[in-house]
């Protein structure tokens, strides 16, 4: 019965990360600021989006509307997220999320981001959150069309624990070589026994870019980030062909 059990869950990770695939797929084609809601709406139909609550807007600004797409094996992520220790014999959840804002008729921003507990260096669970995100944004560097980030703050989804969140802030002007990089997420892991473990491997082409500027003393990095086991390979080899085009 433990058998099949952990075959039931494998089959439907299976099916998540299809899913997932198959959503960032039409995620990456695209545009803040041109496509529209029309042009949008079979993928919002497609996965079930749901449409969220904003507030009212006044002084006769365009009217907002928001929607969000999740994705998940929602069994396994209502039993293991109490339960860390069983993490670690391949029931390990993610959830994958979309979030589409619009004025209008027009897309404004599109949000791609994957879930997933984790244990950091010392053991410690944390929550990750991969994130990619297309459009305008006044948090985003000035004059940057690709912005590495990361936050940390305490986590709703996994008891006692801190989300970290890593990725990148797009804007409309971003080339097609890092709009691709932007969106070069790695699900194969959300399949796998193990389960997704470091940014490296979820987000491999930001990954490099953020020790990049590390290393060059653009940005900061935090410890749990630093210290991950998983991706010491990862930061050997941050030379790849996209960012030497740039140069």
């Amino acid at each position: 019965m433990a058998a099949l059990a952990a075959l039931g869950i494998h089959v439907e990770n299976i099916r998540t990360r299809r899913k997932a695939e198959s959503l960032l797929s039409a995620v990456r084609q695209l545009r803040a600021g041109e496509s529209t809601f029309s042009s949008t709406q079979s993928i919002l139909t497609e996965f079930g989006a749901e449409r969220l609550a904003v507030s009212p807007v006044s002084g006769g600004l365009p009217p907002e509307s928001r929607y969000a797409i999740f994705i998940a094996n929602s069994l396994l992520c209502k039993l293991e997220l109490r339960f860390p220790s069983w993490w670690r014999f391949g029931f390990r959840p993610a959830w994958i999320e979309a979030e589409f804002n619009y004025k209008e008729e027009l897309l404004t921003s599109v949000t791609y981001t994957l879930n997933t507990p984790a244990f950091t260096s010392s053991s410690g669970p944390v929550e990750l959150a991969a994130v990619a995100f297309l459009g305008e944004d006044s948090n985003l560097e000035p004059h940057r069309s690709f912005n590495v980030f990361y936050r940390i703050w305490p986590s709703f989804m996994v008891p006692r624990a801190f989300r970290i969140t890593f990725g990148v802030g797009l804007t409309p002007s971003a080339t097609e070589s890092e709009r691709d990089a932007g969106f070069d997420f790695d699900l194969s892991c959300v399949s796998s026994f193990r389960g997704c473990s470091a940014f490296c491997q979820l987000m491999p082409s930001v990954w490099r870019e953020g020790w990049r500027r590390y290393e060059s003393k653009e940005m900061s990095l935090p410890k749990e980030l630093l210290e991950d086991p998983n991706c010491y390979s990862a930061k050997n080899h941050l030379a790849t062909s996209f960012w030497r085009s740039k140069q």
